[in-house]
Order: structure tokens, then C-alpha cells, then sequence
């Protein structure tokens, strides 16, 4: 069995609030780190279901595919500054995504994620 790097996800919660601009809300606990070509090749596959909280980081990454999903992701493309560039809602099994030039990661989340969060192309994510 591949042993992944663990990391978690925040999203900077300004919203207008001036005083505490290091309060951040936390996206996901457990994010595996796929960067290995063995890593980055098994992904997700072989999983029946990604509960909340759950999610694969994959460096580096431009593109992916669903091929042979069991379930829907979201999908956000993230910037060597983990800036979000693009982001896919709700892809299905089967599906590959665009070619994203200015991707450096790829961070696949449970579907709804994106929607539940607010998240918004142009804002910065935190990786711990």
C-alpha cells in the first residue's frame, strides 16, 4: 500500500472583517498528497465514495480524468500560490477535464464542496 502525505485545507475568511484576517475556515482535514507518479496514477480509484472533509491534492497536475469513478468530484485547479484558477462543480465518472495552463495542483473534493464553501476563482487556499 502507497503511504500519502496528509495535509488540510483552509479558505482566508475576510468578509469585511478587518480585525482577524488570520481567521480561516477549515475546507478539509484529510487531504492525501498524491505526488508521485504512482500516487498520482491510482488516485481516487478503487474508493467508493469520498465523505466530507476527505480529498486528494495532486502536484503536479493540469488535467485530470474520472475514469472508472464511482461518484461525482469537484474539482479546483490551484496556482503555484494556491490561488484557485479554475474549478469544475459536480464532474461525473467518465469525463476528462480542460487543460488548465496556469495549474500547478489539482485538488479533488467531495462533490458540493466548491458550492458549500463559497469558493471562488482568484482566492487563496491555505495548505498545511
Amino acid at each position: 500500500m502507497t503511504d500519502y502525505t496528509m495535509a488540510s485545507i483552509y479558505k482566508d475568511n475576510y468578509e469585511n472583517d478587518n480585525d482577524n484576517k488570520n481567521n480561516k475556515v477549515l475546507i478539509s482535514s484529510h487531504i492525501k498528497v498524491a505526488d508521485t507518479f504512482f500516487k498520482r496514477l491510482k488516485g481516487l480509484l478503487g474508493t467508493k465514495d469520498l465523505p466530507s472533509g476527505k480529498g486528494l491534492l495532486i502536484i503536479p497536475c493540469k488535467q485530470v480524468h474520472t475514469f472508472f469513478m464511482r461518484y461525482n468530484l469537484d474539482l479546483i485547479f490551484l496556482d503555484e500560490y494556491n490561488t484557485i484558477v479554475h474549478m469544475i462543480e459536480d464532474i461525473p465518472p467518465f469525463r476528462i477535464s480542460p487543460y488548465i495552463k496556469e495549474s500547478e495542483k489539482v485538488l479533488e473534493l467531495k462533490a458540493g464542496t466548491i458550492k458549500q464553501y463559497n469558493l471562488m476563482e482568484g482566492e487563496k487556499l491555505v495548505i498545511y
